[in-house]
């Protein structure tokens, strides 16, 4: 390896953002560590991007274990940046703490810890946040009124109310909200307290859409959770699926605040490594408007005019609004 290449350390290598990292860090002529849960998901990887003196694998089965990051800082003293993209999966939904909660916030602090005590090169932490630590919740949109997101929004999510919840599949999505704000939050309580050598960033993403690498290895019970809903707008406003819907005229209903293309996602985290302005800041990365699910089936029929024109509802073309704006989109 050349003295002037640069080392990244990536964890959750396999996630559907950190494909596209590792193939733009490959691009770029950087060296990968990445880690992963088994080694099936490493030999798939490494069968995959073919880089063998570029891009290594080490195997962490579990993220939140004590140390979990300790050996592989230790044993590659060279790495000069991280990038955290790795999340807890939760195997059951019957513990919100232990599913979400734990393994969110310990796999955070262990990376922060790792890189304090081994990685003694490192520049600079850039960390996957969400969208969903910031200030908004769908099923209080229309109480809240308007309302503007940008770096400075957080949602009001506290530990006791995170315990409060009922384990009740309704709930889970907001045990995966507070979770993601717990992770968030002791990034920036690290850096308060502890004043490390490294810098961090903190990537926060909307809903991510774009090509998944490895395609061809899964089914569509694998489409990451963004695309899913792309394909779900498509699957329930089928005519023969949705026979309420077969008039034109009926607005398509359905909204999220915002979204971004997987590989801008991808660029932005590497950009964020090298980019001083960037130094304990948090990044917005969004494409600057909201995704309605009217706007889809437009899209759809413009594109796959042939395929759509008698299978696919119309609705309303071109009827759109919104109760949020972006402040600064990146």
């Amino acid at each position: 390896m050349s003295a002037d290449t640069k080392t990244v350390l990536l964890t959750g290598a396999s996630g559907f953002v950190a494909r596209h990292i590792i193939k733009q860090l490959l691009a770029q002529d950087y060296h990968i560590i990445g880690t992963v849960r088994s080694p099936s998901k490493a030999n798939e990887l490494l069968d995959y991007f073919n880089h063998p003196k570029s891009l290594k694998l080490s195997i962490v089965p579990d993220i939140a274990t004590l140390g979990a990051f300790d050996n592989i800082l230790i044993e590659n003293p060279y790495i000069d940046y991280v990038i955290h993209a790795a999340s807890p999966v939760s195997y059951n939904d019957d513990d919100f703490v232990r599913s979400y909660y734990e393994p969110a916030i310990y796999g955070t602090k262990n990376i922060l810890k790792g890189v304090r005590s081994y990685g003694r090169q490192v520049q600079k932490i850039v960390f996957t946040s969400s969208i969903v630590v910031m200030d908004y919740e769908d099923d209080t949109i229309n109480d809240k009124g308007a309302t503007t997101l940008d770096e400075t929004s957080w949602n009001d999510i506290t530990w006791d109310s995170a315990l409060a919840l009922e384990i009740q599949p309704e709930n889970v999505p907001k045990a995966y909200r507070a979770s993601k704000t717990f992770a968030e939050q002791a990034v920036w309580d690290f850096i308060r307290i502890e004043k490390p050598t490294f810098a961090v960033t903190t990537i926060i993403a909307p809903l991510v859409f774009g090509p998944m690498e490895l395609l061809g290895n899964l089914t569509k019970h694998d489409i990451n959770t963004s695309n899913k809903i792309l394909y779900s707008i498509y699957i329930n406003h089928l005519k023969n699926q949705n026979p309420d819907l077969l008039h034109d005229g009926t607005v398509i209903k359905g909204d999220h605040i915002c979204y971004v293309d997987v590989r801008d996602l991808a660029w932005a985290h590497i950009a964020a490594l090298t980019n001083n302005q960037s130094n304990n800041m948090r990044w917005f990365i969004t494409r600057g408007d909201r995704l309605y699910f009217q706007k889809v089936v437009d899209i759809l029929h413009e594109k796959f005019a042939e395929i759509c024109k008698d299978n696919l509802c119309r609705g309303k073309p071109g009827s759109y609004a919104s109760l949020y704006s972006l402040q600064n989109p990146f």
